[in-house]
């Protein structure tokens, strides 16, 4: 890594020895601890809060000039900051910062409660409060707060970890709950500024990005949201939506303490949840973003864990697919939005064919966020357009993804046609697949390429029909092919493959696209 990033994180995390996932879990149980356990029955010598089991993620500084090229400075640090799965970006100091203020008079704000509590983390619930003014919500937020140190530098994150984990674990020193105004629909990064780079309100937009191409904006998304936390209100662990990156900035008030876990381990923390929460219900997931585990039992497993400080006036980067939560040290004052570049359609691939799994969640946990084909074939179009005979490496992966998207449309379609013989076709042109009736209506996914209509009337339509689980399915609705496929006791003569491209257009497409990426490779394969 080039000097000038004035790196202050400079070896890689330790590599403990693989052990299987719950060797060290196994033993979790889901009754509240004893008041009384110390936290070193719970816990081994180096795995304790505040040990140095858990290195810190890496640091950055970037110049005026790196500073002044978001993606490029992204790009940059990604090959060692993304090992971490995530980092901290402190702004050089000419950089003016948005002041905090007060945009609207109420909030709408949550009450955050231990629901159960193990030796090694917790499940947290929510509950939804009425509107409440800035003064009142400072006050409780603020209120019981002198019993506790402050947070103000990387040395004081051992004490005030503790208190947290004691806090979680002690029923007789917690609270009824904490205060957390979470997802606030407004942004102090001005819309109009000049300055893009940096900017929450405008990098989804940048000319780099891959979500320019989408439309239609969205909350928390592409629209960044605005965090008010107290003392110990937590963010629990969990992936982006779409595995999408995200970047946070601490506008004021007290630090926040986070925990990162990279894409190389994410296969690993649902099955350190299952150990650590045995008796839940089979429908708990960390997709559901209620839980919080112990880093600290976490890395006695093997997974690689690291932590951050996040101060006021620095950012924060996650990278696709990295697990993080964390929690915070007082009242403070925060915003984040997504991004994504070319280095994020793969996850971005793997989180649309990976979604139908989650789909039974439910809409209101699982709600449609990006549809990334149309993402990805308008950034394979741009790319297409381009006339220069040398692809860079970030087009080349727009291409490739783009030939291997066509081709696994084609196959699912005709595997679709395979099982459903009785089914019907249609070819639809036009904007549907940016509305609303685009969406699947189990998993949530945003449809693009085609779509499978489901129409049953009269005694079609009675409960007796379908198996458990599926009570509730409507029956003029729209599924994705995944969804539609699982539904093997249907004989295919409700659906309807609706088509936005016919086969035909994908194939030519494909190829023309495998050969802009392989001039003198073989021949792209026949029809199907």
């Amino acid at each position: 890594m080039p000097a000038t990033h004035a790196r202050e994180y400079k070896s890689s995390p330790p590599k403990p020895k693989r052990r299987k996932v719950g060797d060290s879990l196994s033993s979790c149980k889901m009754e509240i601890s004893s008041p009384t356990s110390k936290n070193s029955q719970n816990l081994p010598a180096d795995c304790r809060p505040g040990s140095s089991s858990i290195p810190l993620c890496p640091q950055y500084r970037p110049t005026e000039i790196e500073f002044s090229d978001f993606h490029a400075y992204i790009k940059k640090i990604a090959p060692e900051a993304s090992r971490f799965g995530l980092c901290k970006v402190i702004p050089p100091r000419n950089w003016k910062a948005p002041e905090w203020k007060k945009p609207i008079e109420n909030l709408k704000y949550k009450r955050q409660t231990v629901q159960y509590a193990s030796a090694v983390g917790a499940q947290i619930s929510w509950a939804k409060c009425k509107e409440i003014s800035w003064e009142n919500f400072r006050r409780k937020a603020l209120h019981g707060s002198q019993e506790f140190k402050k947070c103000e530098k990387d040395s004081d994150m051992a004490h005030f970890e503790k208190d947290y984990w004691d806090w979680i674990k002690d029923p007789k020193r917690r609270p009824s709950s904490v205060l957390y105004a979470s997802d606030q629909d407004f942004s102090l990064f001005s819309q109009s500024a000049e300055g893009a780079q940096w900017n929450l309100a405008k990098i989804p937009t940048l000319k780099k990005s891959m979500l320019k191409f989408l439309k239609q904006k969205i909350h928390g998304v592409t629209m960044p949201y605005t965090y008010i936390g107290s003392r110990f209100s937590s963010f629990c662990w969990h992936v982006e939506d779409d595995l999408l990156y995200s970047m946070s900035y601490l506008y004021a008030g007290r630090p926040k303490i986070w925990y990162g876990v990279p894409s190389s381990e994410s296969d690993l923390m649902d099955k350190a949840y299952r150990r650590c929460f045995r008796r839940l219900k089979k429908e708990h997931t960390l997709a559901k973003r209620n839980t919080i585990i112990s880093p600290y039992a976490l890395a006695r497993t093997g997974i690689h864990v690291c932590r951050a400080l996040h101060k006021q006036g620095e950012f924060m980067i996650t990278f696709p697919n990295s697990f993080h939560c964390g929690f915070n040290t007082g009242l403070n004052y925060a915003e984040a939005v997504n991004f994504a570049d070319e280095y994020w359609i793969p996850h971005g691939s793997q989180a649309y064919y990976e979604r139908s799994k989650l789909g039974r969640l439910g809409p209101e946990e699982l709600p449609p966020v990006i549809p990334f084909h149309m993402i990805l074939f308008k950034a394979a179009k741009e790319t297409m357009s381009n006339t220069s005979k040398c692809l860079k490496p970030a087009e080349k992966i727009r291409l490739r993804e783009f030939v291997q998207c066509a081709n696994k449309e084609v196959e699912t379609r005709k595997s679709f046609r395979k099982l459903f013989p009785k089914a019907n076709n249609e070819k639809k042109t036009g904007r549907w697949y940016s509305t609303s009736d685009g969406v699947c209506w189990i998993c949530r996914s945003k449809l693009y390429l085609s779509v499978i209509r489901e129409e049953k009337t009269g005694e079609e339509c009675q409960k007796g029909d379908r198996p458990e689980g599926y009570d509730d399915y409507p029956y003029h609705q729209l599924l994705c092919f995944d969804c539609a496929m699982k539904q093997t006791w249907r004989d295919g003569k409700s659906f309807t493959l609706v088509e936005h491209f016919p086969d035909k257009m994908i194939i030519s497409t494909a190829r023309i696209v495998a050969k802009r990426l392989d001039p003198d490779g073989p021949a792209p394969r026949s029809d199907p």
